[in-house]
């Protein structure tokens, strides 16, 4: 909780006061307590609609976490809390699977550069690292002492 901010903690303690006591009573008094002292250093006015849904009020995302979290740890039954778990567990399926997709190792160094045709026709220029031709060791060797005499002259 000393992570949470102001703004949201205000944000959460006005939609439980705006919520069915019965529910808000679920919630243990140490977490509601700790919500309450944060809103202490908030100034900020809440304004929330009523007979609106809370994915449609004015609040913040990270709010709207904090809510759903609470809901499924102290409010709702246990069939609700197995449903709750699996969507999250899809959620973070989806969002682990866009970060590997984003982050893939494999992809990462392959250089390529994407370009857009005339036709709008995106087509991918593949470059690989050049290799240069070795030098025979001889004329590495005549290079480097031709080197040390134009550095005499």
């Amino acid at each position: 909780m000393e992570e949470l901010s102001a703004e949201v903690a205000t944000e959460v303690i006005e939609v439980l006061y705006n919520s069915d006591s019965s529910l808000v009573c679920k919630i243990p008094y140490k977490v509601l307590e700790a919500l309450q002292s944060k809103t202490e250093e908030c100034n900020k006015k809440i304004d929330l609609k009523e007979n609106t849904e809370i994915k449609n009020q004015n609040i913040s995302e990270e709010s709207k976490a904090i809510l759903s979290i609470l809901y499924r740890d102290y409010m709702c039954s246990e069939e609700e809390k197995i449903e709750i778990n699996k969507t999250f567990e899809l959620n973070q399926k989806q969002y682990d699977e866009i970060q590997r997709e984003k982050y893939n190792p494999d992809k990462i160094f392959q250089n390529k550069n994407i370009k857009i045709d005339n036709n709008s026709e995106v087509v991918e220029d593949d470059k690989a690292l050049v290799e240069l031709p070795k030098s025979k060791w001889y004329t590495i060797l005549f290079e480097k002492i031709k080197s040390i005499f134009k550095r005499n002259s």
